[in-house]
């Protein structure tokens, strides 16, 4: 009612509902299931019992704008691309409350034939179970034998380090996804750093600091709050070096383990230097399988 008002100017005409409270719109009705920060202190689930119509808010959406109205209509894998994106991007930090969500939906004997979240597609009957187990491995955290290179780069070097550093990675058997941060959306980034096991962030030195691109995707990720992962930084210089030491604080800051000193070349990468890349990625491959054998569903 505070939002309302405050947006508004008045909460005069608006009656608040909650969970003890029943709506009748003439042959349908609908109940009420509080969700705060779900992922606003006041959402609230919905159920139309004559329908079997569950809309849960912001839960269980995606950012997928399309004609079609349905998630088998656009696919199911597109649909629960978009359905992890939309949960790494906006729901990472909430995961207890929206599993405590999930819960309460599924204990609550509301019976659900239809999900209508707020925006993106409906999911039919036929989907929900896919769904709900998507939903129920995002909350738990569960990642995969993978790590995420994402770099910005002024004249070629940093990405040269990035694309051996993969390579040295990819030689132990893990998965890499490769970001040049000047062509990639963040959240396309933390898609895929949401089910990985290490973020290593690359930038050369300007004016002592990292370039603008790594230091706005680091603060765009610090609100998300990624738990559980290692951490490393790398980047060239010239002839004072800086950016590596301010990617370190800034990334243990945010909670990563920084697990490896920085890698660091000097003006264009040497043989050597191209060697101690691939060599720093190997390492980190290898740290990421030993995090899947002690991880539960390692």
């Amino acid at each position: 009612m505070r939002g309302i008002a405050g947006y508004h100017g008045s909460s005069d005409d608006v009656t608040a509902v909650g969970p003890d409270d029943t709506l009748d719109l003439g042959g349908l009705t609908l109940k009420f299931m509080p969700m705060p920060m779900v992922h606003w202190p006041d959402s609230m689930f919905t159920y139309c019992p004559e329908r079997f119509c569950l809309m849960p808010n912001d839960a269980f959406g995606q950012h997928l704008a399309s004609s079609a109205r349905f998630a088998d209509e656009v696919g199911l894998d597109l649909a629960v691309e978009e359905l992890v994106t939309y949960y790494a991007n906006i729901l990472m930090p909430l995961g207890p409350q929206v599993s405590k969500a999930v819960a309460k939906v599924l204990e609550s004997g509301w019976v659900c034939k239809t999900i209508a979240p707020s925006h993106g597609v409906i999911w039919r009957e036929r989907d929900i179970p896919t769904l709900i187990d998507t939903y129920e491995r995002c909350t738990s955290g569960e990642t995969e034998d993978k790590l995420v290179v994402a770099y910005s780069t002024m004249w070629g070097s940093t990405d040269v380090l990035a694309r051996e550093i993969a390579d040295g990675a990819i030689s132990t058997g893990v998965k890499v996804e490769l970001f040049d941060l000047a062509v990639s959306s963040f959240a396309n980034i933390t898609r895929h750093l949401f089910d990985s096991r290490a973020l290593l962030m690359g930038s050369p030195t300007l004016h002592h600091g990292m370039l603008f691109r790594a230091a706005g995707y680091l603060q765009y990720l610090a609100g998300l709050k990624p738990a559980g992962k290692i951490g490393g930084a790398f980047g060239s210089f010239g002839w004072s070096s800086g950016a590596t030491k301010q990617i370190t604080a800034r990334m243990t800051e945010i909670g990563f383990e920084m697990s490896q000193p920085d890698l660091t070349c000097k003006y264009k990468p040497t043989a050597s230097d191209i060697e101690a890349a691939r060599e720093w990625g190997a390492e980190y491959g290898r740290l990421v399988l030993k995090m899947g054998e002690a991880s539960p569903e390692g």
